[in-house]
This record gives structure tokens, C-alpha cells and sequence, in this order.
């Protein structure tokens, strides 16, 4: 949703009989004044866009850009916002690694939805483990890019599937004198 002018809303489940995981998030746009727009995505019901043999929003292990800026027409996000920020998603199975580089004039906040994954800066080696529901901001420590490599560990079950992390990235323009630096 995009609100534009404004926006009066609510949330409920119209599942009487399951529960509802839910997380809102809210990024405030590039200035006022947009025209509201409505939208919304479910991976199981999309049959767009294809790398390879894989849908590109229902491949697992790999990193799924749902959010992006209406300015940048340089990737295939479905969702488009007005401000200079993506939102990634994962689930990863047990075991598995996957990188993702942020560049020296980025920076991400992580959120670990379901599982437990294993965060590891390749210039530095530190590392911190994200469990369920854990989030963590990542800045730059100097003026190079920064790889995390993200190691899946321990695995849950989540709606009848193994799942090992499930988690959700907001990477956009770096804040000056945002967070930590020290990872």
C-alpha cells in the first residue's frame, strides 16, 4: 500500500480457523503528496517471472527482491514504493549459505522471521546468530562494500514444511549516524 495523502486502514483475518502471522512495516516516501495505491502479492497464486527453471518468488535458497523503488527500473521487483529502499526475502533450507552483498553506501536492517540463520561479515569475520523473531541493522564499517554471508542453522516446522531461516531484509541509502559500525 502505498498511502499517498493518507491512508484509514485496519487488519483482521478472515481465517476463523488458523492463525495469522503478520508484520507491518512502514517506510516513510521520498516526499508527501503521492497518489494512494493498493496492491498485494502471494507467491502461490504468481506465475511471472522465471530465471532459469526456477520462479524466481518461489525458489528457495536463493534471495527474492519483492520491493523496490519506482525510480529504479534496473530489477524485476513487483511491488514498487517512492523512496530509495528494497525489501528481500529468503527461506532457506538446513545448512545452506547465501551471500548478499551491501554496497559501502548502504545499509540493511534484517529481520529473522522463523528459524535461525548465522550472519557472517566476510571482511571482518564477525558473526552474530539470528533466531526467530531477532532483527539486527547492518552498516558499513568503512568505505567498502560489505558481504554477510548468511548460514541457515537448526530447522523448524512452519505450516506443515521444514524450514531451517526464513528471514526478511530492508537494505536502502545509508543514514548518517544510523546504528552500529562495528560489525
Amino acid at each position: 500500500m502505498t498511502a499517498g495523502r493518507g491512508v484509514r486502514h485496519s487488519e483482521f483475518n478472515l481465517e476463523k480457523e488458523k492463525g495469522l502471522r503478520f508484520i507491518q512495516s512502514w517506510i516513510v516516501p521520498r516526499r508527501e503528496g503521492f497518489v494512494p495505491r493498493y496492491g498485494s502479492f502471494d507467491p502461490a497464486h504468481y506465475g511471472g517471472v522465471k530465471r532459469g527453471s526456477e520462479d524466481a518468488f518461489t525458489a528457495r535458497n536463493k534471495w527474492r527482491h519483492l520491493v523496490s523503488d519506482t525510480q529504479d527500473e534496473s530489477n524485476d521487483a513487483l511491488i514498487r514504493i517512492e523512496q530509495d529502499a528494497n525489501m528481500f526475502v529468503i527461506e532457506m533450507d538446513a545448512d545452506q549459505t547465501v551471500d548478499f552483498l551491501i554496497k559501502d553506501d548502504r545499509m540493511a536492517y534484517i529481520l529473522c522471521v522463523e528459524g535461525s540463520v548465522k550472519l557472517t561479515c566476510a571482511e571482518s569475520g564477525n558473526e552474530v546468530i539470528l533466531q526467530r523473531h531477532d532483527g539486527c541493522e547492518i552498516t558499513p564499517g568503512g568505505s567498502d562494500n560489505t558481504t554477510l554471508a548468511f548460514n541457515a542453522i537448526g530447522s523448524e516446522e512452519v505450516e506443515g514444511s521444514e524450514i531451517a531461516a526464513h528471514v526478511l531484509m530492508f537494505e536502502m541509502a545509508l543514514v548518517d549516524g544510523s546504528g552500529r559500525s562495528d560489525f
